[in-house]
This record gives structure tokens, sequence and C-alpha cells, in this order.
């Protein structure tokens, strides 16, 4: 019991890091919340592919929306393929 209380304290649940993580790409963590992170990622997998993909996914969005790419595209999708997603989205939600 005792030493749960310690781990809990010392590092972030998976859930809570995950978090941490996306918010430090929006802007600097503190240095405690910096650090527990950093211990997690060194002994979870898990969360160590996570962060590489958020990276990789933020580095791709960023290209993206700076070509301009983001606008144009939208403006091309055919209004048919817009209704069949919407209608698709609207199934599932319903379920």
């Amino acid at each position: 019991m005792f030493l749960k209380k310690v781990m809990d304290r010392l590092f972030y649940t998976c859930e809570h890091n995950s978090y941490l993580i996306h918010r430090d790409q929006l802007e600097k963590l503190p240095v405690l919340p910096r650090l527990r992170m950093w211990m997690h990622l060194r002994y979870c997998k898990a969360c160590r592919n996570f962060k590489k993909q958020t990276e990789k996914l933020e580095m791709i969005l960023k290209k993206y929306t700076q070509s301009g790419a983001a606008s144009s595209n939208s403006e091309k999708l055919d209004p048919k393929v817009k209704d069949k997603i919407r209608e698709e989205l609207r199934e599932k939600l319903s379920r």
C-alpha cells in the first residue's frame, strides 16, 4: 500500500502522461511535470510511441496548414462525397 502511494506520487499514469504530451506541444511545461513525464517515458514504451506519433502528426499538420493545402483541398471535395461522409457519420452517431 505504501509503495503504491509512493509510485503514484512519483510517476504519472499513461492517461495523464498523454495529456501532458499534448500540453507540452502547446506550451512549455514547468520543471516538475516535465521531469515526471520524462520519468514515465523512460519505462513506458507505449507512451514513448504515442509521443513520437503525436510529434510526427504535429509536424505534418504544420506543413499542411502552412502550405495552404488545407483551404484548397476542402474546396475540391465533391459535394456528393461530403454528403456521403455526413450520412455515414450520422449513422455511426445514432448507434
